[in-house]
């Protein structure tokens, strides 16, 4: 049985993981904003971005949903954050279903991504 301090020491090392994979991410939709802006950058470009921001928030999420949102639940008298977390987490796999059926010069297609950057955003706050 793993000693307290080596537990400690594993939920400190995933929550750093999670850290990291929100920065990760926010980069992608930084990335992505300045794609927009460029006038002379390609579609496909655009849509590998998409395409690799989509899985990893996939495996993100469904990290965040199997192992931390249960171990916070049973550590947490208020559980409200957590459930905005799982609303947050519905919308945007919502979006990234759309997202996933999409080509880049479909309408929509650039404001699905933007709003899916501003969802990840405040669910990192």
């Amino acid at each position: 049985m793993p000693s307290k301090s080596a537990n400690k020491a594993h939920s400190a090392n995933a929550i750093d993981i999670l850290t990291e994979d929100h920065k990760h991410v926010m980069k992608m939709f930084a990335d992505f904003k300045k794609l927009k802006l460029d006038e002379d950058s390609d579609e496909d470009a655009k849509q590998i971005l998409v395409e690799r921001a989509c899985t990893e928030l996939t495996i993100h999420a469904q990290v965040e949903e199997e192992f931390f949102y249960p171990a916070l639940r049973e550590a947490l008298d208020d559980t409200s954050m957590l459930d905005e977390a799982e609303v947050e987490h519905g919308i945007a796999n919502q979006l990234i279903a759309e997202l996933e059926s999409m080509e880049p010069d479909d309408e929509l297609y650039d404001a699905k991504f933007t709003v899916l950057g501003e969802y990840v955003q405040h669910h990192i706050e």
